[in-house]
């Protein structure tokens, strides 16, 4: 082989080894976090001039009921949100074809939907929550909750029958910036029965409160649960 032909097989061996090098380090989801993520305020609600109001679905998964109390009802949930965030937005065909992320879920605007008649909750840590986002700019987020609620078991119906609330809403925005909606009823697909309550009755209603010092509506999510206590 002569020195023309060495280096010519030098050169292109080069040439491929540097371009899969190249090809390896490409990771299409880094590249779409960068474009998505690069100047993103996770402070900065995702209302837009055209699209002023946020539309956030709340839904919610039974898992099973820990503690009926006299005063108080524990119980383990799942609580699904989505919502739509125009800045995180990409062309799948410009990153292989990826059409979804899975990233932590404080790495991006988060509605803030509370439990209103609290009674000590302990939410997962949002940190260690992992929100699905895909290209169009719909966030889709999982919340695996403990879910302690003022419920007043102690004066039943005629049948027995004690009926407990949990009312969701933001805490702090109207529902001209964040409105509430609730797609579908509350699943009991996954729910675990328990030894000493049956649960007869989930569902859940949206609602509508007006103030008097304000003229826009407080949107929030209801589910009503009807229990009964065993034996």
């Amino acid at each position: 082989m002569n020195i023309v032909c060495l280096l010519q097989v030098l050169f292109w061996t080069s040439l491929t080894t540097l371009s899969l090098a190249f090809g390896q380090a490409t990771v299409p989801e880094e590249e779409i976090l960068k474009l998505i993520l690069g100047n993103y305020n996770d402070k900065a609600r995702p209302g837009t001039v055209t699209t002023p109001t946020v539309i956030v679905d709340h839904t919610l998964s039974l898992l099973r009921i820990v503690e009926f109390g006299p005063k108080t009802l524990t119980a383990e949930v799942w609580q699904a949100l989505h919502w739509k965030d125009p800045r995180l937005i990409w062309t799948p065909r410009s990153y292989h074809g990826l059409q979804s992320l899975s990233i932590p879920a404080d790495s991006v605007w988060l509605p803030d939907v509370v439990l209103y008649n609290n009674g000590g909750s302990e939410q997962g840590q949002i940190s260690k929550v992992r929100a699905t986002v895909y290209y169009h700019g719909m966030v889709y987020l999982v919340i695996p909750s403990r879910i302690v609620s003022y419920c007043d078991s102690s004066t039943p119906n005629d049948q027995g029958d004690v009926t407990c609330q949990w009312k969701f809403g933001s805490w702090t925005n109207n529902g001209l910036k964040v409105n509430l909606t609730n797609s579908r009823p509350p699943d009991v697909s996954n729910y675990e029965v328990n030894s000493a309550v049956d649960v007869l009755k989930v569902d859940s209603t949206r609602n509508e409160i007006f103030y008097e010092c304000c003229p826009e509506p407080y949107p929030d999510i209801t589910y009503k649960l009807t229990l009964k206590r065993k034996g």
